[in-house]
């Protein structure tokens, strides 16, 4: 044991070297079977080291899952000895009731583990030592009990294993809930949560289980459905005291378990949905008092009492913590038909009024807001991924207005109107906490989504624009100077940007300039500042309006690029690109462009390694381009950022990939109309030359050849004419570069984006690549036997389906002539390889204009009579044995059960592609079909999905049909480019104009009647669906 406490000691080190060399011995010693055991026995030796201990079993898990039983995700073997394992489990269950929490939890962990293989057959006593534990009263067996029965449940166990368990457990776990004079209210509320994540394991397994799932919730859940009605109705004021507050955690899980049973099992809280609401509505009402007190005056205390959880110094306070779970509970049953009545009635004002008082701002937020300006911008994020009260009420609110949109802005008004004119009232009797009504009730209408949908009640004339003009006329103008009250004042500003169009032209005028005034201002705070900025951001969306203060807002907001971080940061720039935008940038000049790019490239430097600032800059780069100052902005910024590139590709790839990706922001908004500008390509190419030929970072390859294509897109000529200090012409380079990138030795990623710069160097340079293309079209064609990716193959077909429209015999008495060497030692004609590859993974190529050239180019090939090209085999359709039948093919069978294909010859084959794509594109709705989706149920089915009906009813119940027509909506069925693949040069490209099917219906008919190739005997070998499209084809 000495020895396996030295070396647990050694792991623990602050030295690297020492600690990894630890962990090299320690993995060494679990070959040998008493390893398991002594890290067993340190586990749960509560005279030893805490840390040690826990080192020991975070190691004992490790051994578990590499020496314990074959199968087990990680394993490695031998296998530990059966006798071995049987002490190490009686050993660690011992740890459970240890009174560290932290070892519980990891012995918790490790049981869990071993369970996965030996629960139930190995180790049928589990369950009852769990079960005995938990009813022992010993807070600590409890509390372990519980946390491996959590483990448990989350260990995706198997069916078998699952209910069972389930059955025996829970109605145990609901005596520990109802016994609140035995246990304390975290470990009450710790059986709550163990049952939310049995939910969530039944949820998992009722598609594949529908009976015996359906079966077990309808014993399970009724009953504890009753026991949280029962436990809710209760007055929760009483357990706000410290000493006995653990009853409200418990509430707290309840509320949120409430909200698992929406999602997992709506059908069975649907009756009693109204019933829940009211008590959640009641609690709120009934805390909001000690909220006050506690947690919006200076004076209060944040109560905290203990939350369940796994560890000893959780703790939630009492007021927040439960208010945001009974939100997003009222949220999700805003839309059950139940609730409808009373909602119209005076339900939804009950609601908002709780609303509003809940989502005051606390000391709490003031405090760490105030401290923390990117917490502020991030929290204020309408897209926010944080978690409050203040973000769980605006959800309400939005729900109310996506059901009750007739309803929802009169009340939201008049509620707020009511709450503003009160706390003006308590500005009078000044008390200190006035402001926070207020500040509320503008956050809600200021919401985006809620501010969105007054502004179309106002259109529709549901409610008179009045309910809110009184605000701009009269409220505002004096909370947007008072820089006493900072977070009043920044969300008086937003207000007034959301709102500014129902005011006249003056009005909006002036609510601008007090924007700017804020920002110019030296003595405003930090929140007030960044309100400032998201209100200029909305004020952006109004060009007219905002374009007189354009080159106001950019001094104001040009020097926050080098002032500010994170969300702050991200937020001046994604304002500073609205307003570049704003008519072109022509109000712009040379000094400020420059200034901006100068600006930017500090925030490169700073945020380099940060990929969501990199996207934000790359749209800032490309407005900038788009502007008439954008030589100056090239002339700022291309220097350093092409330098960046070079020097870091092969020390530091990921600053070079962030700087490529910018250059190529600045091709894309280029609008010069003669190509990039002198110099451009001089500075452009080394740097992305050097990137692709000496560095081994895929991801900088990859930007640099997509940067690379963008140039050749933009500026083919300047390409042509540059020559490098060796002598190398840039067409030279091109080839150069097209040829590293395709040895075999490269990673496929980095070639995918190969394709398109040999497809634009094709179109660009026409008569300039004749030199070139013999060994450009060898490269590719001898790279294909080895590439192993549907998409590198497209990259290396496609350039090959373009230029047979020009050259298709100059391309395959190349190819005849061109011997290529397979992997297996063979060698194969380039026509035969081209062909395989292409019609083997035609099916899988992305983009509108790929597939239509793959076509014409499958055309030309079945036209040229030639036969190296009919002669070609081809794969045909699956071969089923016996022994395959009514089994899925996974990849470890696939290697002991290889596919096969009968083979066919390419005239057939590419007939087949044909025919398929022209039913592709005729009908949508067959795609069903292709993909293997099932689009109808067997006969065997039909009780399952019986058995479910009613779930996804009440489900159908909550999803209004404008939710499902979101996607419709956003699938134009007119959209030429669904997948979004294709540049702008190849959506404009007369292949993508054409009239496909037309001219695959003459193609069709012509062969048919020349009978090409036999095409008489080609059909005879089509399948009924192929015959039928081609009879249309013939006929059409």
């Amino acid at each position: 044991m000495s020895d396996i406490s030295s070396i647990l000691f050694a792991t623990m080190s602050p030295d690297p070297r020492t600690r990894i060399e630890a962990e090299i011995s320690l993995a060494d010693t679990f070959t040998q079977p008493q390893t398991g055991l002594i890290l067993a026995q340190i586990s749960v030796s509560p005279e030893m080291d805490v840390s040690l201990r826990q080192s020991a079993a975070i190691a004992l898990r490790k051994y578990v899952r590499e020496y314990w039983a074959p199968g087990q995700d990680g394993y490695k073997g031998p296998a530990a000895p059966p006798d071995i394992q049987e002490q190490i489990r009686q050993i660690i269950f011992k740890g459970l009731a240890d009174p560290q929490q932290k070892i519980r939890a990891l012995s918790a962990t490790v049981i869990s583990t071993c369970a996965k293989s030996d629960f139930p057959a190995r180790w049928p006593t589990l369950l009852d030592n769990l079960l005995a534990y938990l009813s022992s009263g010993d807070p600590s067996q409890v509390h372990g009990a519980m946390t491996v029965l959590s483990e448990l449940v989350r260990a995706e166990l198997s069916e078998d294993q699952t209910i069972p368990m389930l059955q025996r457990m829970l109605p145990v776990l609901l005596n520990v809930l109802g016994a609140g004079e035995v246990y304390s209210g975290p470990t009450r509320a710790r059986a709550v949560h163990v049952f939310s994540e049995c939910l969530r394991a039944l949820e998992m397994l009722k598609s594949e289980y529908p009976k015996q799932i359906k079966s077990a919730t309808e014993q399970i859940l009724p009953t504890w459905l009753s026991a949280f009605q029962h436990l809710l109705q209760s007055d929760p004021t009483q357990e706000i005291d410290k000493d006995a507050g653990g009853d409200l955690a418990m509430r707290t899980q309840i509320f949120m378990t409430l909200s698992t049973v929406c999602w997992t099992f709506p059908r069975f809280i649907s009756p009693v949905a109204q019933d829940f609401f009211m008590l959640g509505l009641s609690h709120l009402n009934a805390l909001y008092p000690n909220f006050h007190d506690e947690y919006l005056l200076s004076s209060g205390s944040g109560l905290e009492i203990p939350v369940p959880g796994f560890l000893d110094d959780d703790t939630v306070a009492c007021g927040p913590q439960l208010a945001s779970p009974i939100l997003d509970f009222m949220s999700s049953q805003i839309r059950v038909p139940r609730m409808k009545q009373w909602l119209e009635g005076s339900g939804i004002g009950e609601v908002l009024g709780v609303v509003v008082r809940w989502i005051q701002m606390t000391t709490d937020d003031e405090e760490a807001w105030m401290g923390d300006i990117n917490l502020f911008v991030n929290d204020e994020d309408d897209e926010a991924d944080t978690y409050s009260i203040r973000l769980s009420g605006l959800e309400l609110v939005d729900e109310l207005f996506e059901d009750f949109p007739v309803h929802t802005p009169r009340v939201l008004a008049e509620i707020v109107q009511s709450s503003i004119n009160a706390a003006q009232q308590d500005r009078v009797a000044r008390k200190e906490e006035w402001w926070k009504p207020i500040e509320a009730g503008l956050a809600i209408l200021a919401n985006k989504p809620t501010a969105d949908a007054m502004m179309i009640a106002f259109d529709d004339n549901v409610i008179p624009t009045d309910q809110i003009l009184w605000l701009l006329r009269d409220v505002l103008p004096a909370l947007c100077s008072n820089s006493h009250v900072a977070f009043l004042q920044g969300r008086a500003l937003i207000f007034a940007g959301r709102y500014h169009k129902l005011a006249d032209d003056a009005l909006a005028r002036d609510y601008v300039n007090a924007t700017l005034g804020v920002l110019e201002s030296e003595g405003v705070e930090a929140v007030a500042k960044v309100s400032a900025v998201r209100a200029i951001q909305a004020y952006s969306y109004n060009a007219s309006l905002t374009l007189p203060f354009a080159e106001r807002i950019t001094v104001c907001l040009a020097p926050l690029l080098t002032q500010t971080t994170e969300d702050t940061l991200s937020q001046v720039l994604e304002t500073l690109n609205a307003v570049v935008g704003l008519d072109g940038g022509k109000w712009m000049s040379d000094t400020l462009a420059g200034q901006l790019g100068s600006g930017l490239l500090h925030v490169l430097d700073e945020n380099a390694k940060d990929m969501i600032f990199v996207s934000v800059l790359s749209n800032m780069f490309e407005t900038l381009a788009s502007s008439p100052y954008y030589v100056s902005v090239v002339r700022e910024t291309l220097p350093r950022l092409a330098q960046t590139a070079a020097d870091n590709a092969v020390s530091s790839p990921n600053s070079s990939v962030p700087a490529i990706d910018l250059i190529t922001s600045l091709i894309r908004g280029c609008k010069l109309p003669n190509g990039l500008g002198e110099g451009f390509v001089d500075m452009v190419v080394p740097a992305l030359t050097t990137c692709i030929l000496t560095a081994e970072d895929r991801d900088l390859v990859g930007s640099a050849v997509v940067c690379l294509t963008h140039v050749v897109r933009k500026d083919c000529p300047q390409i042509l004419r540059y020559h490098n200090p060796q002598g190398q012409t840039g067409l030279q380079i091109m080839i150069q570069v097209l040829a590293h990138v395709l040895r075999p030795q490269e990673s496929e990623a980095g070639g995918l984006w190969i394709g398109d710069l040999v497809v634009h160097l094709l179109r660009r340079a026409g008569d300039e690549m004749a030199a070139v293309l013999p060994d450009l079209l060898i490269s590719l064609v001898t790279r294909l036997p080895t590439v192993k990716t549907a998409p590198f193959i497209q990259s290396l077909v496609i350039p090959f389906a373009y230029i047979m429209q020009s050259h298709r015999d100059f391309v395959l008495d190349l190819l005849e002539k061109t011997p290529v060497h397979m992997p297996d030692g063979s060698v194969k004609s380039g026509v035969e390889v081209l062909l395989r590859s292409w019609t083997d993974t035609s099916e899988a190529f992305q983009g509108h204009w790929a597939n239509r050239i793959s076509d014409l180019g499958l055309c030309q090939l079945f036209l040229s009579g030639r036969s190296s090209v009919l002669s070609v085999p081809c794969q045909g359709s699956l071969i089923i044995k016996p022994e395959q039948e009514n089994i899925i093919i996974t990849r470890s069978k696939s290697k002991q059960m290889p596919i096969e294909y009968t083979s066919i010859p390419f005239p057939v084959k590419a007939m087949k592609i044909i025919l398929g794509d022209i039913t592709t594109d005729a009908e949508p709705a067959s795609a069903g079909v292709k993909l293997g989706i099932p689009t109808g149920t067997d006969d065997d089915d039909d009780e399952d999905a019986d058995d479910w009906a009613d779930e996804e009813t009440v489900y159908q119940e909550r999803v209004k049909d404008d939710e499902f027509a979101f996607l419709s909506e956003n699938w134009d069925d007119e959209d030429d480019f669904p997948d979004d693949v294709d540049d702008e040069d190849l959506k404009e490209d007369p292949v993508s104009k054409m009239d496909m099917q037309a001219y695959l219906f003459a193609f069709l008919r012509d062969c048919a009647q020349k009978n090409t190739n036999n095409f008489a005997r080609i059909v005879d070998e089509l399948n009924v669906e192929e015959q039928m499209t081609l009879q249309r084809a013939l006929s059409g």
